[in-house]
């Protein structure tokens, strides 16, 4: 919802003002949409109880519709790198926490010095890539950026994360899951 997203996403004081303009608008939107639709598909229980919550809406309107994940495809293998963590997304957008991640990563690359993190999605911008240098773990983050494919990276990992402070919907999650 409009609100969830405001507490993850706005931290600085323009991105506030920002939002502070568009909110009303937008919640008015949000709410004309819901209201009016003759059904609603929700992505998780806690979508499904937050539309309800804030805006009103019967619980015979509000269904869920599950992310199927093809298990054939998306399955472990024998190949697992067990120094390799791995996450999939826009890293450069605030709420993918991308720089959390790399302040944790350094602690754990001191302590596994064959420790790698591939970043997958973005490549790195300016703040990310200096952040990257000023941690010293410019040898330990790989970013090939958009791949065809995720799978392989999934089979290989030892771990996947999902710094996030919010996810509608973490499908590269579910993903990495199977």
């Amino acid at each position: 919802l409009i609100q969830d997203e405001r507490d993850t996403q706005f931290r600085s004081k323009l991105g506030e003002l920002k939002h502070t303009i568009e909110r009303p608008f937008l919640r008015k939107m949000e709410r004309e949409v819901l209201t009016n639709a003759d059904a609603i598909y929700c992505q998780s229980s806690y979508v499904k109880k937050r539309i309800k919550e804030v805006h009103g809406i019967s619980k015979n309107k509000l269904n869920m519709l599950r992310f199927p994940v093809n298990t054939d495809r998306y399955c472990p293998t024998e190949e697992i790198d067990p120094n390799s963590v791995v996450t999939v997304g826009r890293i450069n957008d605030p709420r993918k926490n991308t720089q959390f991640l790399l302040e944790v990563f350094s602690i754990l690359q001191k302590e596994i010095k064959d420790a790698k993190l591939l970043l997958i999605g973005d490549k790195p911008k300016k703040k990310l890539q200096e952040q990257i240098s000023s941690l010293n773990i410019t040898e330990n983050v790989v970013t090939p950026g958009k791949v065809p494919e995720v799978v392989k990276y999934f089979q290989r990992a030892a771990v996947y994360v999902i710094p996030s402070h919010q996810e509608g919907l973490g499908i590269a999650g579910l993903e990495a899951m199977s």
